[in-house]
């Protein structure tokens, strides 16, 4: 049965994760929907391809490209699904094809929307942790939020700003370990604890309370 728009839109998401995790012909069309599809059922897509790719993350691989280019979308919801199930497939990507999204993926952090930044910022350590080279110029990427500007309904936001902070310190709790800009994050987190959103400041005393010695 060739799936389409209408009959991808009838399907129960359960039995749709179920048949696309079955076969591979099915899997290809619902991510040439995702991609090139219409409407609504673009997001239904969206949603069970990546529960497939948690779940069986060397499926989604072979559709790596065409769900990578939609980090670049001019669809928000597009783009902050693309960013989590890019993020979440490092650990399979044995040929290295995120190099070819690196810079639009860093770039999520110049669009002034807080929802592109924290989606990127926390799910960074994902990519982090499976790609070691990457460390610095992401680390680097994260620190850089602190001194972004966001906006909320064409407002200059500085909870906006705080929000992607805290997402900033949840990757870097990550892969703190690993990371070869020890004493610049624990000066991030310092300065962060100062901060008037108490989820951010209490993840930067998380942090320096796990680490600093």
């Amino acid at each position: 049965m060739a799936l389409d728009d209408k009959k991808v839109k009838a399907i129960a998401e359960e039995e749709l994760l179920e048949l696309i995790s079955e076969d591979p012909q099915a899997l290809s069309e619902v991510v040439g929907i995702l991609v090139n599809g219409k409407g609504a059922v673009r997001f239904k897509c969206d949603k069970v391809i990546r529960r497939l790719s948690e779940k069986e993350p060397n499926l989604v691989y072979d559709h790596y490209d065409e769900i990578a280019s939609l980090v670049s979308s001019d669809n928000s919801f597009l783009r902050w699904g693309a960013i989590l199930t890019v993020s979440g497939l490092a650990g399979c990507d044995t040929k290295r094809k995120f190099d070819r999204y690196l810079d639009p993926w860093l770039s999520l952090l110049d669009s002034g929307h807080v929802v592109d930044s924290t989606n990127m910022a926390g799910n960074a350590w994902k990519v982090v942790n499976a790609r070691s080279d990457l460390e610095p110029a992401v680390t680097r990427a994260l620190l850089s939020i602190e001194h972004r500007t966001y906006y909320h309904k064409g407002e200059v936001s500085e909870e906006c700003r705080l929000v992607a902070m805290g997402a900033a310190l949840g990757s870097f709790i990550e892969y703190y370990d690993d990371s070869s800009m020890k004493a610049e994050i624990l000066a991030f987190a310092r300065r962060s604890t100062l901060c008037t959103r108490k989820k951010t400041s209490a993840l930067a005393l998380k942090l320096i309370g796990r680490y600093e010695k």
